[in-house]
C-alpha cells in the first residue's frame, strides 16, 4: 500500500519494494553475412525465417491497405449519395416554386375569364359555332336549386335591365344572409 501522508521528500527512502516480473526469454538468431555452405540446415532455417517474417509485413501491409480502401470507399458512397439527395431536393424545391407561380398565373387567368365573361356572347357562339339551337318554351328543363343559396354576378348585365342599386345591393345582402344562415 503507498503512503500518501508525509514528507515528500522521505518518500523516496520509504518506497515500498518493486514487483518482480518474469524475466522476458529472447532469443538471438544470428544469421552471418556469408553463409557457410557447409551446414544446408542453417541457411534453410534462415531463409524459412526471412520469409515468414516477410510474409507477416506483407500481410500487415495489405490488410491496412485494404483497411483505408473499404473506409474511404464507404465514405465516398456515402458523399455520393448525400449529394444527390441535396441534387433532387434542390429540384423538388424548384419544381414547387415553378408549381407556385404557375398557380398564381392560373387563378390571375381565372380572373380575367371571369370578368370578361358574357353569357349572351357565349349563347351566340354556341349557336353559330356548334351549330346549338335556341331552347324553346317546352324544352327547358327547371333544376331545383333555391334563390337563397344562388349568388349572381353581374345580373343587371345579364337581364339587360337596370334596377336601383339600392335594390340590388338589398337583395344580394338578403340572398348572402340566407346562405349563411342555411350553412348554421
Amino acid at each position: 500500500m503507498a503512503k500518501i501522508q508525509g514528507n515528500l521528500a522521505l518518500k523516496g527512502m520509504a518506497a515500498e519494494p518493486a514487483r518482480k516480473r518474469p524475466a522476458v526469454k529472447t532469443r538471438r538468431i544470428i544469421t552471418p553475412l556469408f553463409p557457410n555452405t557447409e551446414n544446408p540446415r542453417t541457411a534453410a532455417r534462415t531463409h524459412a525465417v526471412r520469409q515468414g517474417v516477410g510474409r507477416a509485413r506483407i500481410r500487415a501491409c495489405i490488410l491496412t491497405i485494404m483497411g483505408v480502401v473499404v473506409f474511404f470507399s464507404v465514405f465516398g458512397t456515402l458523399l455520393y449519395r448525400q449529394s444527390r439527395i441535396i441534387a433532387a431536393q434542390f429540384q423538388n424545391t424548384e419544381m414547387e416554386i415553378r408549381i407556385g407561380e404557375l398557380r398564381r398565373t392560373k387563378a390571375m387567368l381565372e380572373e380575367e375569364l371571369m370578368k370578361s365573361l358574357d353569357l349572351s356572347q357565349i349563347r351566340l357562339q354556341a349557336i353559330s359555332r356548334l351549330g346549338m339551337q335556341e331552347t324553346g318554351r317546352n324544352k327547358t328543363i327547371s333544376v331545383g336549386a333555391t334563390s337563397a343559396d344562388l349568388v349572381i354576378v353581374n345580373s343587371a348585365g345579364a337581364t339587360g335591365t337596370h334596377r336601383d342599386d339600392p335594390l340590388r345591393l338589398e337583395a344580394i345582402l338578403g340572398n348572402l344572409e340566407g346562405f349563411f344562415k342555411k350553412l348554421r
